[in-house]
């Protein structure tokens, strides 16, 4: 009997211990929840911090574009690589236009030049695998037969050097007879980081097009 009596003891000590884990752990579960809660209301509040910053920045970029050229912001793109200067060109080339009466039926193919979408901001885009990132300049005048064209088109000119500064510029084609065998005008904005072109409707009949170079600036 007195063996049983220590059994039951030990017994209800261990009881006794299993019932003050069970205590621990309720508790401990309790506090992870609340930390869990924490978290959460603190995520929440994070993500209301991250969209009012974001709302905020809209507002910034919204309120520049009243200040800033539209061009900046508004544009077509060039991304073709056959308009790169160390492009050749193919018997099918570009011609800059939306007017059917210029195109040569014999070797201009319509169907290649869908980035042209008649007259507007034009940005060059893609780096060395797509269109450059800018036109090349009077100093940078493209050989024949590049570009995807036949008489290459660059700026006559050189690009502006303010931030935001828009000027008037010639367009030059480059063909059999000299470097400026056809010209036409237009503009440049510097928008910070890229220039965008204010081009036009190519002159004269095809295949004419708009050159694009991946060379930093002279």
């Amino acid at each position: 009997m007195k063996n049983v009596g220590y059994s039951v003891k030990s017994l209800e000590e261990k009881i006794s211990w299993v019932g003050n884990d069970i205590d621990n752990i309720e508790e401990r579960i309790g506090w992870d929840y609340k930390t869990l809660d924490k978290k959460i209301c603190d995520a929440v509040d994070d993500i209301k911090d991250i969209k009012e910053t974001q709302d905020e920045l809209v507002e910034s970029v919204d309120a520049l574009k009243d200040f800033l050229p539209p061009q900046c912001f508004t544009y077509n793109r060039f991304a073709d690589s056959r308009r790169l200067t160390t492009s050749e060109s193919p018997m099918k080339r570009f011609c800059d236009t939306t007017d059917p009466d210029q195109f040569n039926d014999d070797n201009t193919y319509t169907e290649l030049d869908i980035e042209w979408k008649g007259n507007g901001w034009y940005r060059f885009t893609g780096g060395s695998t797509g269109a450059g990132f800018r036109m090349p300049d009077n100093s940078e005048v493209p050989a024949r037969l590049r570009c995807g064209t036949g008489l290459t088109g660059y700026m006559a000119d050189t690009h502006p050097s303010n931030f935001f500064e828009t000027k008037d510029v010639t367009f030059c084609f480059r063909g059999r007879t000299g470097n400026c065998e056809k010209d036409t005008t237009g503009k440049v904005t510097n928008c910070g980081s890229f220039y965008v072109y204010y081009l036009v409707n190519v002159p004269d009949r095809c295949n004419l097009g708009y050159c694009g170079t991946n060379d930093a600036l002279p």
